[in-house]
């Protein structure tokens, strides 16, 4: 890496260290393109003359604490002063013990992660054990987010959280109410872009925190218990977001002939982050409507009639809490919202072409989130053998929707063959509400393969007007 030569030529070996993530990391075998440094001395001074050096941006993170970050090329570097007289001393105030380490820059350019190691905390232990655990409890005092923190990078790192530190994450839970919304967001969907999200909310709720980042998820916990066992509605919650991770991993096998594009749709970015990380929140909040609706039927079942109407708003709420962008909003809304639908499609006789448009209509660009996380949902209730089978007629109906979205989209999003001028024209009609009934019976037509030409569908169009 020139860039640490660089460095090297900027600041006397003793006032310049690799600490965080990155030596972390280094220290694991794991690749990172986000360096952290940490500066004796003026921390912006050194980023500004480093980004000349190297040709990069630089702007402040936090002014307050002297944090500054050089960008170049898809790789960070971030210049922060010691927080304290010494390195010790900053070491002693960082989170983890596994990155409370700290290597002079200048032995990392020549021995890398071999070099002389700076670990007062025994954070190189703890790496070998694979063991999160915390510096000191004053670090969670001093900054709440903390507690995200150690469960979402024991959830990227697949680390164990310490006994001592379970103990301070359950004593401190409700500081993270403390914690800006937003950096709360941030911690959140870095957690779900794990392939460990379940287990990542799982200890979440075993600390106490989910309860008080997601209030609702008391009333689920105490839903319906006898129906879903001791953690009622919300255990099955979680063990939706597990089913929903499995689909993820088992993609190939589950649609041979396109989860390529699939997987290439979940991993597109929403506000930063792959859209599956946000289905996972979805998957999460998906029956967060069933303890107000809950009842018992006369076949002494629980019964919850419209409980997606009433998680929708819940799950608005929860993203207006979280900080969520309106797209992030309206995803997670529509999950909500539609995931009983792929369910009652794949219970009907015969699945249509005309049905399936319907459902890509009403759900436009949000569509493919509905049908895997309500697959997620639905999976969760079957057994390992059923799910394996590929009989299940709503797996069945899932897979014809998505396929047809992947492998024949003009079903789903029929190609324009005539317009509201061409149908005014030839009908004699004013401009009103009619024209666009006109049009969307012919979209509906063209995606079940009744229409096909400018002739057909005005044809069509004669017929309809006739009718409205």
């Amino acid at each position: 890496m020139n860039e640490l030569e660089e460095l090297t030529k900027l600041a006397p070996p003793d006032s310049l260290w690799i600490v965080g993530g990155f030596l972390r990391d280094a220290l694991l075998g794991r690749s990172s393109d986000d360096m952290d440094l940490a500066v004796k001395g003026d921390a912006e001074k050194l980023a500004r003359r480093f980004a000349r050096r190297v040709g990069g941006s630089v702007f402040a993170l936090d002014r307050e604490r002297g944090v500054y970050r050089v960008t170049l090329e898809g790789k960070t570097f971030d210049f922060a002063e010691l927080q304290g007289p010494t390195i010790e001393k900053d070491l002693a105030r960082r989170d983890f013990t596994v990155n409370a380490m700290a290597m002079p820059v200048d032995e990392f350019r020549a021995s890398g992660a071999a070099g002389k190691l700076l670990d007062p905390q025994g954070g190189k232990k703890d790496l070998k054990a694979r063991r999160m655990r915390a510096v000191s409890e004053k670090g969670f005092l001093e900054d709440p987010l903390r507690l995200l923190r150690a469960v979402r990078q024991s959830a990227e790192l697949e680390f164990s959280i310490a006994p001592t530190t379970w103990v301070l994450l359950r004593r401190h839970a409700g500081r993270i109410r403390r914690a800006a919304p937003e950096r709360v967001r941030e911690e959140l969907l870095k957690m779900c872009e794990t392939p460990r999200a379940a287990d990542a909310v799982r200890d979440l709720e075993k600390a106490g925190l989910l309860a008080v980042l997601w209030p609702e998820s008391n009333k689920m916990r105490r839903t319906a218990r006898d129906f879903y066992g001791r953690d009622g509605v919300l255990g099955h919650a979680l063990d939706v977001v597990a089913s929903f991770e499995h689909v993820l991993e088992s993609l190939p096998v589950l649609f041979p002939s396109f989860h390529k594009p699939l997987a290439a749709h979940l991993r597109e970015p929403v506000s930063g982050h792959p859209l599956s990380a946000l289905l996972k929140l979805g998957a999460l909040l998906h029956d967060a409507g069933k303890p107000s609706t809950a009842e018992k039927g006369e076949d002494g079942k629980p019964h919850f009639h419209g409980h997606e109407h009433a998680g929708a708003k819940l799950a608005a709420k929860a993203a207006g809490r979280w900080r969520m962008s309106k797209e992030e909003t309206r995803i997670l809304t529509r999950i909500v919202r539609g995931h009983m639908r792929p369910g009652n499609l794949g219970n009907v006789p015969v699945l249509t072409d005309r049905a399936i448009y319907r459902f890509y209509r009403d759900f436009e660009e949000d569509a493919v989130s509905v049908l895997v996380v309500a697959l997620g949902d639905h999976f969760a209730y079957l057994s390992e053998r059923a799910r394996r089978g590929g009989k299940d007629p709503v797996f069945r109906a899932v897979r014809k929707m998505l396929g047809n979205y992947f492998l024949k989209k003009e079903t789903v999003a029929p190609p324009k063959i005539i317009d509201g001028h061409a149908i005014m024209k030839a009908l004699k009609i004013k401009p009103g509400p009619k024209v666009g009934e006109i049009l969307e019976g012919i979209r509906e037509a063209q995606a079940a393969g009744k229409v096909k030409t400018p002739e057909e569908a005005l044809a069509l169009g004669r017929k309809l007007i006739k009718r409205l």
